[in-house]
């Protein structure tokens, strides 16, 4: 959780650099006799901050997308392993198919709210 929260401030972080960075060129061009040392530098740290926010972003999702399995395989081991300690009369009055479906719901839920 803790490096989904950093690849997500990293990605967070780059987002906010590249205007920065946008404005810092508009402001080269605009001088008389810019230096083309940094020109060539501030396209550098554009192109670096556009990659890096792309990777800490693909690399949040996938983070988020395995934390969100790891949850619905908890929530269904739990209720599953709840299923089959119930006793032999319950189960052949139908609820354990009642709640095997309600669990896999709430699964499916848990998992788009971690997808973000």
């Amino acid at each position: 959780l803790v490096r989904a929260i950093l690849l997500y401030v990293g990605h967070m972080l780059c987002g906010v650099a590249m205007p920065l960075v946008c404005y810092a060129l508009l402001l080269w061009m605009q001088e008389d006799d810019p230096p083309l040392a940094r020109g060539l530098m501030l396209v550098a740290a554009l192109g670096i901050s556009s990659a890096l926010s792309a990777l800490f972003k693909e690399y949040f999702s996938d983070r988020c997308h395995t934390l969100g399995l790891w949850t619905m395989s908890a929530v269904c081991g739990a209720s599953y392993h709840t299923m089959l300690t119930l006793p032999v009369t319950d189960a052949y009055a139908g609820t354990s198919g009642k709640v095997a479906e309600l669990i896999s719901t709430s699964a499916d839920t848990v998992v788009g709210y971690w997808e973000a």
